[in-house]
């Protein structure tokens, strides 16, 4: 695989396109506004040096004694960097200057120990954890990771997020494409919930025969107070705030993957369709998204307040974003991760170099953060 094959492909867009919104009256969903359309077309032009500004390195301290293999989730709250890997079962916490804190990884049996990391979730006082083969959810202060207690949970849920202590939303769809039957009793996309888990209002009704892409590898992101939310199940994604009805924001692509169709994502990615593959990140002003263009998988694509589209370069790669797995302020966040090889690749090809700290981490099998800060387009 070549250096350009092994970056995320990813797109970005101007947020600004939720300025101007309406009531969405034409597709059954209650209480959803509606942002102003973005037409998705090719682009002839190619990404310019201004969109992302600069790039500086964060080296993760003892990540290379605490390996995660690969990032399932970031969150960044405060001063506190939350990383976690779902297939490991284990949560990292970092200082923002990339101090090692502490670790979750009490996987069991036992009263303070979890099955499965199947998402989390953090607040500015807690780390949400929930295990859907126990049916419960532990809470652990951020500050220490000391535990807190664990609850139990009425419901499945593929991802959680929070706006705060007493304020969730979780989400689950029927994503197996062999068992059409839905492993929560919750009948809509996305739910909000109290601390005890008590159902405080319900989103984006499902229909009882659709089955959702398998594959996808998150569902919620968040954007400063406000989280985003993505389903295969729409053409363009949503924004929830704690008090105003959400928002959506549609993208019209001119082969849109059928609603009929059953698959599996990388199935879909490289079919002759047009699709959102996965939930946006979001800053000021950009979103970041992944867009599957028909039989060419994944690409990336930037979108002015113009609606003027470019592609990524492939002679100019020192500023391309790869693996963007959150956000942190107003930057997106990227990653390398025990791959020194395809750090010294990237580097050859023209990607931004990292500092002798960046270096000597990523040397001994470490982890870097990739801090992206977004200029004007």
């Amino acid at each position: 695989m070549n250096t350009l094959s092994k970056l995320t492909l990813i797109s970005v867009m101007i947020s600004a396109m939720a300025g101007c919104s309406v009531r969405k009256d034409g597709n059954n969903l209650s209480n959803v506004t509606t942002a102003d359309s973005l037409l998705f077309t090719e682009p002839l032009d190619t990404l310019p040096d201004g969109v992302i500004s600069s790039v500086s390195w964060l080296p993760l301290q003892n990540s290379d004694q605490r390996i995660i293999d690969e990032i399932s989730k970031l969150s960044v709250v405060d001063s506190f960097i939350v990383i976690g890997s779902r297939r490991q079962a284990v949560l990292q916490v970092y200082s923002t200057e990339g101090k090692f804190l502490y670790e979750i990884s009490e996987k069991g049996q036992g009263p303070e120990e979890y099955l499965e990391i199947a998402t989390f979730t953090v607040t500015p006082t807690s780390i949400y954890i929930l295990d859907n083969f126990s049916h419960k959810i532990s809470r652990y202060t951020l500050e220490k990771g000391t535990f807190m207690g664990k609850t139990e949970v009425p419901f499945v849920a593929w991802d959680m997020e929070a706006f705060d202590d007493n304020d969730f939303l979780f989400t689950c769809l029927n994503n197996n494409p062999d068992v059409k039957v839905s492993p929560s009793p919750v009948d809509f996309a996305v739910w909000r919930t109290d601390s005890h888990w008590q159902i405080t209002d319900k989103y984006l009704p499902v229909e009882k025969e659709y089955t959702e892409l398998y594959g996808k590898s998150r569902y919620f992101t968040r954007y400063k107070h406000d989280i985003v939310f993505h389903s295969f199940q729409y053409d363009g994604f949503f924004t929830f705030s704690r008090k105003e009805d959400p928002v959506f924001h549609p993208i019209l692509f001119s082969r849109p993957f059928p609603r009929d169709n059953e698959s599996r994502l990388k199935e879909a990615n490289s079919g002759q369709w047009q699709l959102l593959a996965e939930t946006p990140f979001v800053v000021d002003g950009y979103n970041i998204v992944e867009i599957s263009i028909a039989g060419q998988g994944q690409q990336m694509f930037a979108v002015n307040a113009s609606n003027k589209i470019f592609g990524n370069s492939e002679v100019c790669p020192k500023n391309i974003p790869i693996n963007i797995i959150g956000t942190m302020g107003n930057h997106f966040v990227g990653y390398i991760n025990d791959n020194y090889e395809l750090y010294r690749n990237l580097v050859a090809y023209g990607f931004q170099k990292g500092s002798p700290e960046a270096e000597d981490i990523l040397s001994r099998g470490g982890c870097c953060l990739i801090i992206y800060s977004v200029g004007n387009l």
